[in-house]
């Protein structure tokens, strides 16, 4: 186990300055631009992507690696939740393309919409060059971590959005408490059940996680893109 431990903490170790340098390259400095989207904004969506990613992906390698072998289970909970986050990503993405191409009506927002970075109904922040001017104007500054819980809109980006806070804490406790499974976990190769057929090489699984707690999570991200869908900026 210990062996393992020091494979997971050297793969881990690379995952996370690959991520930070890219994130820091590609966002004006900042070490966590990885989460930052199109708006030029930190996003939940990308916040649970790379949660997940980081949690399972430098351990599968590891175990790979320490074993010698690439026989390896991810339990169907797992993938459920992982392809959960993905499709959560691509729904989001999807809601706020459209609502990107849809225009807000200025009769209506007028005051809303003096002065604030936008496109079409989504509060766009100014890039890292303009930050201190936008300051200035009165406008918001650049990208922030705490825009993970505000809303997305011009008429509710000062706000917080509950359906973000409800789903970034179960997402958090999830994790944070798989990876306590998983440090305790041992990963040794386990016999072919009986009755299987001969040659069958061992397994080697990751340990389960609660379908009810998969299921909590999934109904979670379906409450979040019920709330995100509809317009809550006047629209033309």
């Amino acid at each position: 186990m210990k062996d393992l431990v020091w494979y997971w903490l050297v793969i881990l170790a690379i995952y996370l300055f690959f991520i930070a340098m890219l994130g820091y390259k590609t966002s004006s400095r900042r070490w966590w631009g990885i989460l930052i989207d199109s708006r030029n904004k930190a996003s939940l969506s990308q916040f649970q992507l790379v949660l997940w990613t980081t949690l399972i992906v430098p351990l599968f390698a590891a175990v790979g690696i320490k074993n010698g072998t690439m026989n390896i289970v991810l339990t169907n909970e797992i993938l459920a939740l992982l392809g959960i986050s993905l499709a959560s990503a691509g729904g989001a993405l999807i809601i706020k393309s459209n609502k990107a191409a849809t225009e807000p009506d200025p009769a209506k927002s007028k005051e809303t919409l003096t002065g604030i970075p936008r496109r079409g109904l989504l509060q766009v922040n100014p890039v890292a060059a303009q930050d201190k001017a936008a300051g200035q104007a009165g406008t918001p500054q650049g990208p922030k971590f705490s825009d993970i819980f505000l809303g997305e809109e011009v008429v509710d980006y000062t706000y917080v959005d509950i359906s973000k806070v409800q789903m970034f804490v179960f997402t958090l406790a999830a994790a944070v408490g798989y990876g306590f499974v998983l440090w305790a976990w041992n990963f040794a190769p386990q016999p072919p059940p009986a009755g299987a057929a001969p040659g069958t090489e061992a397994l080697i699984s990751f340990p389960l996680l609660s379908t009810s707690l998969v299921t909590l999570i999934g109904i979670s991200h379906a409450g979040y893109l019920a709330m995100k869908a509809p317009n809550k900026t006047p629209a033309k």
